[in-house]
């Protein structure tokens, strides 16, 4: 390990460059504009279900208080009156849900206004007398004598032509949102994700996405494959998003694609407390109680590389070609990136997130990726002893 030491200083950065945090950035925003037209469309969708299974409701309570009223003028029966009282509070209520739930259409509030004006009437001029007339022996047999005559049927049969009309104008909207939907689903995505089914920011990515009620994996075209050769397939056009290594990605924003998030971005939706180093190494105990010299020159030469690399914008000039970058404007991006990914936080903040994105990707992955582990092992995190 002692060549650490003797490592020039291009060679000391190139470590460090190696080394940091493999942040993995979606870069193109096709792919979420497309989810979002499908949860706007799902979410139009089951509100219209909504506003449907209130307009039945309103029905119903209609149905209701007819029902209640015939039977209390056969009967006298009081008890007849309790489905038409209790018919009268559900319709108010159902109209009052149903003017929320279609505040952005002009056309329902009208109908539901001339629906909330036809029920008025029915209980107004129709109902609520013969109720009174019901209620006096002397005038029973008069309110019998209207209600065999039909003479209110025309009020109500306006009322149920309204909620038919209602129940109709959705229908028809759900159907048209449905086509909307369908039609993202079929020119959906394809996602092109660097690794394999169990890349832990591919995981991470759909529980975070699970959160908002999008599923990536039935949403999306998947395609798994090598890092390079998935950028250049978006490069292509043939992907509409890469899930990529952050200097994939870096070198793609330097070609004019947008990043739309970074793991940093979605990593406190999932418990994580801040910016989360995503790699590091990975060395045998044991070895290093019998090598703390070597691990020291070690963590001494990262800490040096990528404290230059955090400060010194020469320092990247000079590692221009070993970093690979084609142009001024891919190096800028390398450069960006990478100073944003150096971890910064003590080991102790890092652990506890550590620990609670392994419980993620335990449900996420499971025994595919953790075998039987369902939290953290004691010792994952190396202390660095004092003086190192």
């Amino acid at each position: 390990m002692a060549v650490f030491a003797n490592l020039p200083i291009s060679r000391k950065l190139m470590t460090a460059f190696a080394a940091v945090v493999a942040v993995i950035f979606v870069c193109s925003a096709t792919v979420y504009d497309r989810l979002r037209v499908i949860e706007w469309a799902k979410d139009l969708r089951n509100r219209t279900a909504d506003v449907l299974d209130t307009v039945q409701d309103a029905t119903d309570a209609m149905l209701d208080q007819e029902t209640g009223m015939r039977g209390y003028l056969l009967t006298a029966d009081e008890t007849f009156l309790e489905p038409y009282h209790a018919g009268g509070h559900a319709f108010t209520a159902a109209f009052r849900k149903l003017k929320d739930l279609t505040s952005d259409n002009p056309a329902q509030q009208s109908r539901l206004d001339e629906l909330n004006d036809l029920a008025k009437k029915w209980r107004s001029e129709i109902a609520e007398p013969r109720i009174a007339l019901a209620a006096n022996p002397h005038t029973l047999e008069d309110g019998r004598s209207l209600e065999q005559s039909r003479a209110g049927k025309a009020v109500m049969d306006l009322v149920r032509t309204k909620l038919s009309e209602v129940d109709a104008v959705e229908r028809d909207l759900l159907g048209k949102r449905g086509a909307v939907q369908e039609q993202a689903f079929r020119t959906a995505y394809a996602i092109a994700v660097a690794g394999g089914a169990i890349d832990k920011s591919w995981l991470l990515l759909q529980a975070a996405m699970k959160q908002d009620g999008i599923d990536l994996k039935s949403a999306a075209t998947v395609v798994y494959g090598a890092p390079a050769l998935l950028a250049e397939k978006t490069l292509q056009g043939e992907m509409d998003a890469t899930l990529n290594y952050w200097n994939i990605c870096a070198a793609l924003e330097a070609k004019g694609f947008r990043r739309l998030v970074g793991i940093e971005d979605i990593l406190p939706r999932l418990g994580a407390t801040g910016r989360t180093a995503m790699l590091g190494y990975a060395f045998d105990e044991a070895w290093a109680a019998k090598n703390p010299d070597a691990l020291a020159r070690f963590i001494t030469v990262t800490r040096q590389a990528k404290d230059i690399l955090a400060t010194s914008d020469s320092e990247w000039e000079r590692i221009a070609r070993l970093t690979g970058a084609a142009d001024a404007a891919t190096l800028k991006a390398y450069r960006e990136r990478y100073r944003e990914g150096i971890p910064r936080r003590p080991i102790e903040a890092e652990e506890a997130d550590a620990g609670a994105l392994f419980r993620v990707l335990a449900a996420q992955g499971g025994a595919s990726l953790v075998g039987n582990a369902t939290a953290l092992a004691p010792g994952t995190f190396f202390r660095v002893p004092s003086g190192l």
